[in-house]
């Protein structure tokens, strides 16, 4: 109830919801399927203000942690950001009061196939998952904002095939619950 009457409170009185803050992560590489990724994507959040790398919404911030939702791409031109794609749909939770991930699972497109390229993309994912559980430990932007209680998945494609089995995997992040997935 607390965090249902907080999230009202935090409506303007002209009925708006949050600005959205935007920003490019990178977490780093890690091995996957004997090969070194980069752990990368975009992640859309309440803030203060629109734009990049704007701080965290204070009002928000007064109800509590808020839902993370990760987001993986289908296979496609490599050459292609392909996990841009989801920019209006990360903004929009991201108005809503969610965090929006989209990782960027580019370097496993092209003409890499079969069922280990879809394991490869949930251990993208699942690092990427790690990354932002770091970033809740202490960093500036998210530092003590995301709850890992109320993580979902949505994927398209292949990246669907990837998020019904990332919460399966051994990479899954300790402490993480998946709540919802959507292939």
């Amino acid at each position: 109830q607390r965090r249902e009457a907080g999230l009202h409170r935090a409506v303007d009185d002209d009925g708006a919801l949050f600005p959205v803050g935007r920003l490019e992560y990178d977490g780093g590489t890690v091995n996957v399927g004997g090969r070194t990724l980069h752990v990368r994507g975009s992640v859309y959040y309440p803030a203060d203000d629109d734009g990049d790398k704007a701080p965290w919404n204070r009002r928000v911030a007064e109800v509590g942690d808020v839902p993370i939702v990760f987001m993986a791409h289908g296979n496609h031109n490599p050459a292609d950001p392909s996990y841009l794609g989801y920019d209006y749909f990360q903004s929009a939770l991201a108005r809503m009061g969610i965090a929006a991930v989209s990782v960027d699972c580019n370097e496993l497109n092209g003409s890499f196939g079969g069922a280990a390229n879809i394991v490869d993309r949930a251990d993208l994912i699942n690092a990427s998952i790690a990354h932002f559980v770091a970033l809740n430990g202490g960093d500036p932007v998210f530092g003590g904002h995301l709850d890992f209680g109320r993580v979902g998945l949505m994927g398209h494609s292949r990246g669907g095939e990837a998020v019904v089995i990332s919460p399966g995997m051994a990479s899954l992040p300790g402490g993480v619950t998946i709540r919802c997935v959507l292939s």
